[in-house]
C-alpha cells in the first residue's frame, strides 16, 4: 500500500477474499478493501527451509555438484542403442534438463513404463517450449525430459539407466 497525495491509502495490489468470493471486483469498504487475499504461506515457509538448508553450501559447489551428476547421467545415455539424446552434450554449458526419445516410441509410452514398473517420475511432452521441439525436430511428439538437481545421486541415475535398458532392450510394449 502506498499513500497518495490526499492522505489515502492507495491499494499496490488487489484479489479475491473471503468475504465475498463471487464478487469480480475488490470491496470498497473497510478492512476487507485492504486484504488482497491469502498470502502463499506454503511458499513462504517452503522459500524459509531452502534459505536454511542453503545458507551451509556455496552457489559454486552446487554448480560443481549438478555439473558431475549431469556429466554422468550424459556419458551413461549417450552410447546406449535406441536412445536419442537432445541439446548440449557439455554440462558446463546446461542445467539438469535433460531430454531424449527411445527410437520408435512414443515419450508418453516410456514415461507411463518408467512410472509404472520402476516408479520413475519424467516429464514427457512439448515442456510448454514448442518452438524449441520444432528447433529440435520432436515438434508433435515432444522428448522424454528428466531434471537433475542437488540432491540427485549416481545411484538414481544409474537405476534409470537400468531401467531404460530393460525397456530399450526387451523393446516392450505399452
Amino acid at each position: 500500500m502506498a499513500i497518495n497525495w490526499e492522505g489515502q491509502i492507495r491499494l499496490l495490489k488487489q484479489g479475491g477474499i473471503g468475504g465475498d468470493s463471487s464478487y469480480e471486483y475488490q470491496p470498497d469498504y473497510f478492512p476487507n478493501k485492504y486484504e488482497a487475499g491469502t498470502m502463499n504461506v506454503v511458499g513462504l515457509v517452503g522459500l524459509g527451509a531452502s534459505l536454511r538448508y542453503l545458507s551451509g553450501v556455496t552457489v559454486e559447489a552446487i554448480r560443481q555438484k549438478e555439473e558431475r551428476i549431469i556429466q554422468y547421467t550424459l556419458d551413461k545415455l549417450a552410447p546406449m542403442d535406441g536412445i536419442q539424446l537432445y541439446g548440449n552434450m557439455d554440462a558446463r554449458k546446461m542445467t539438469g534438463a535433460i531430454s531424449f526419445n527411445v527410437t520408435g516410441v512414443k515419450p508418453e509410452d516410456v514415461g507411463f513404463w518408467l512410472d509404472r514398473e520402476y516408479n520413475i517420475s519424467v516429464r514427457t511432452g512439448l515442456h510448454c517450449a514448442p518452438s524449441a521441439h520444432g528447433l529440435i525436430g520432436t515438434q508433435g511428439k515432444g522428448t522424454v525430459r528428466i531434471g537433475i538437481g542437488y540432491r540427485t545421486g549416481k545411484e538414481e541415475i544409474d537405476y534409470l539407466m537400468e531401467a531404460l535398458d530393460v525397456f530399450v532392450g526387451e523393446k516392450v510394449c505399452i
